[in-house]
């Protein structure tokens, strides 16, 4: 994807962010928020499959480096900033399993 090659402007410092859409700003507060919290997360890729019907579902893939250990995830919601994150926890679950 074109749009991955371009780190977004609203990372937070130190944090790398691909992409270019408007959801890239609920993906940074996310990033950082767990930064704070000391979990060092980079977004590498991502592929989207918007919903269609009603009510729409969105599906993201994720690929996560987390603390240097790649993991993938999946998240689905009603919008792709909602499936952005909910993939992003799902690497983060397969990286750190309870």
């Amino acid at each position: 994807m074109g749009d991955l090659d371009v780190a977004s402007p609203a990372a937070p410092a130190g944090h790398d962010v691909r992409g270019s859409c408007a959801d890239d700003g609920t993906l940074a507060a996310l990033i950082g928020a767990l930064g704070e919290k000391g979990i060092k997360v980079r977004v590498l890729d991502r592929a989207r499959h918007p919903g269609d019907g009603e009510p729409a579902v969105h599906t993201v893939y994720v690929e996560c480096e987390l603390d240097g250990t790649l993991s993938w995830g999946t998240g689905v919601g009603a919008n792709d900033a909602v499936a952005l994150c909910k993939g992003v926890a799902s690497a983060l679950g397969r990286a750190y399993p309870a």
